[in-house]
């Protein structure tokens, strides 16, 4: 836009000098040889319009500016005696009075002149063409969407550059697209009407049909003063205010391109710029186009309570990072020293340092390292083999378990032909264990730490539990939420005649979303999943788990779907079993909705500090119990 400003400025002072002025280096030429008395009026006076226009904003103030112009120049002709001749004569006004009717232009074409051999050769200029004044419409759109600040219909736009164009051909005019300065006019005056539009195409047509030239009645300052208007108004727009629009590296980038185009020419200016551009693009990408966001490091299984606890004394052992954007290896080196930075080894020294070998204050080093893909849009090879397999060599060393999650096919692909994994899945040496999903890589992590703790079985899979709930009924479930709040086993007698057992087979349907939530269910054994409206798992629920709370305490329908993986041992509690509870034993009724929020708030939590956070847990389990006693009247 600077640089159409500049070209509207530029022919101002060409139709003011009458002389050449095609580029930024032939300026100085439309002020030597005595044209300086024709250009310097005309430049201040545009200068006047830009000033009067940015202090007075209404729409009169344009058009009377515009007739004052031509109305002063004649005033003063006639204070000095002045006649149109002489002002002809000195080049203030065009000269060149001469012209024929618009009718006579007809005659001229004469198909039988027609030398039809030569259209094949004009086909390939006929098709450049296409491309060109395409290219340029929608160049001369995107710039008057951008001085209008409202979206434009592109396709549109084009529709109607080509109808134009077409009528012009046939009737033996010039091919063209928009008048940009004439856009860029109507839009200074403050009129949004299509009025504006039918005098336009009024003026026009007179001046077509009219037998003699306007111009040669109208002082040439006057086209002038209003071409350096716009141009001024451009430039100073897109050159000068626009400081405050946009950062640094991009304002530079807009006066390098500007002079680029001035100093060489439009084709060659624009292809600097957008050479600046992409190395500028590359330059930031590098340092900032990809990301790596450290993530919870829990997943969406709801184990037994002590389980939860173990996994929480252990959630720093695993480091999970989410990765964005493309990854090539100017970024990718860049983001290997952040995950470095995340992951904690013990040095030879037997310190704990950070893999990039900055001092650590954490208590334990990094067992697992999970990285998700599903963010990232693209990896070269370059960044996988000389980032991650090395990445992967050095966990190993340190016995970190690499693990990659949320991998998109086309990365899988690079990364399995860079070795770092194998075809199958599988790791290979100094390689990573592929995953489907996060939820699922930090399930397998937690898995793992459960196996190093050394516990019994806690899913059909065949992986184990620190402790089973499976032969103490009901009363086993609720006492492992219990136990750290003043409750001993013996305060929950009675509480199994308020119960329903069930036993279901694995893929029993234990609810649908909309249904009706008026029970609450406790896992015994086996292993339930909440499931969105497209059969994706929200969370899985094991020996001990508690689900369907939020909706049965919420008083809604179900949001989810549930459904037992495995065979499954079951709790119901019903809301009419908890209000004849309520009004029975009071005690159980209490500890059963305390349990459910100890359950809550433990699987909301991600990092398990010591006893304090314990004491922190109570605390909030008894505010949340305090506000829940409405709730506890009505059962």
């Amino acid at each position: 836009l600077a640089f159409i400003g500049m070209y509207c400025a530029e022919a101002g002072l060409q139709m003011m000098a009458n002389t050449s002025v095609a580029t930024f280096t032939e300026i100085p030429d439309a002020f030597t040889h005595g044209r300086a008395r024709l250009v310097v009026p005309g430049v201040v006076t545009g200068l006047l319009l830009y000033g009067i226009l940015r202090r007075f904003r209404h729409f009169a103030v344009l058009p009377c500016l515009l007739i004052a112009i031509p109305v002063g120049f004649f005033a003063v002709m006639l204070v000095l005696g002045l006649s149109l001749d002489d002002v002809r004569e000195t080049g203030w006004v065009d000269s060149d009075t001469s012209t024929v009717s618009f009718y006579d232009i007809w005659p001229l074409f004469d198909f039988a002149q027609v030398h039809w051999k030569a259209f094949p050769a004009q086909f390939p200029t006929w098709f450049a063409m296409y491309f060109v004044v395409a290219f340029s419409s929608s160049l001369d759109v995107a710039a008057i969407q951008l001085d209008l600040g409202k979206e434009l219909d592109f396709n549109h736009e084009l529709m109607t550059v080509g109808v134009s164009n077409l009528l012009s051909g046939i009737t033996g005019g010039y091919t063209g697209s928009y008048i940009f300065s004439q856009t860029i006019f109507t839009m200074r005056t403050g009129l949004k009407t299509r009025v504006v539009c039918v005098v336009i195409i009024l003026c026009e047509a007179i001046m077509f049909v009219l037998p003699f030239s306007i111009l040669a009645y109208v002082p040439r300052m006057f086209f002038g003063a209003l071409l350096t208007f716009i141009g001024v108004d451009l430039i100073i727009d897109h050159l000068v205010e626009s400081f405050h629009r946009m950062g640094p590296a991009d304002y530079v980038l807009a006066w390098l391109t500007f002079l680029a185009i001035n100093l060489l020419n439009l084709e060659l200016g624009m292809l600097v710029g957008i050479a600046l551009a992409t190395l500028h693009f590359v330059l930031v990408y590098a340092r900032r186009g990809s990301s790596a966001m450290l993530l919870t490091t829990r997943s969406r299984v709801f184990r037994a309570f002590q389980d939860r606890q173990v996994l929480d004394a252990r959630a720093h052992r695993v480091v999970a990072l989410q990765l964005h954007g493309y990854l090539f290896f100017g970024s990718a080196v860049r983001l290997l020293e952040e995950v470095k930075g995340c992951v904690v080894i013990q040095s030879p020294d037997l310190e704990l340092v950070h893999l990039d070998g900055t001092p650590s204050r954490a208590r334990d080093t990094t067992g697992f390292l999970v990285l998700d893909f599903s963010k990232v849009t693209g990896l070269d090879a370059t960044a996988a083999g000389s980032c991650f397999r090395p990445l992967g060599q050095v966990l190993m060393q340190n016995n970190v378990r690499f693990v990659l999650t949320g991998v998109p096919p086309h990365i899988l692909d690079v990364l399995t032909r860079q070795g770092i994994i194998q075809a199958a899945g599988a790791p290979v040496d100094g390689g990573a264990f592929l995953v489907e999903s996060l939820d699922l890589g930090l399930e397998h992590c937690e898995e793992a730490l459960l196996r190093e703790h050394g516990g019994r079985r806690t899913s059909a899979s065949g992986v184990g539990t620190l402790r089973s709930v499976g032969e103490g009924g009901i009363v086993a479930v609720l006492a492992q939420y219990l136990n750290t709040t003043g409750f001993v086993q013996d305060d929950l007698d009675g509480l199994q005649e308020f119960f329903t057992q069930e036993t279901v087979a694995a893929d029993s349907i234990l609810f649908t979303k909309g249904s009706s939530a008026d029970t609450l269910f406790f896992v015994q054994q086996g292993e339930v999943e909440l499931l969105t409206d497209d059969g994706e798992r929200l969370q899985r629920y094991i020996d001990g788990g508690v689900f369907g709370d939020l909706d049965f305490f919420l008083e809604r329908p179900r949001t989810f779907s549930a459904i037992a993986r495995t065979d499954s041992v079951l709790w119901r509690l019903s809301s009419r079993d908890l209000g004849k509870m309520s009004a029975q034993r009071p005690d159980l009724s209490t500890a059963v909705q305390r349990a459910a929020l100890r359950s809550l708030c433990l699987s909301a939590s991600t990092v398990f500090i010591g006893d304090a956070e314990e004491v922190q847990l109570q605390h909030a389990v008894d505010g949340m119990m305090m506000h829940a006693s409405p709730m506890l009247h009505r059962y």
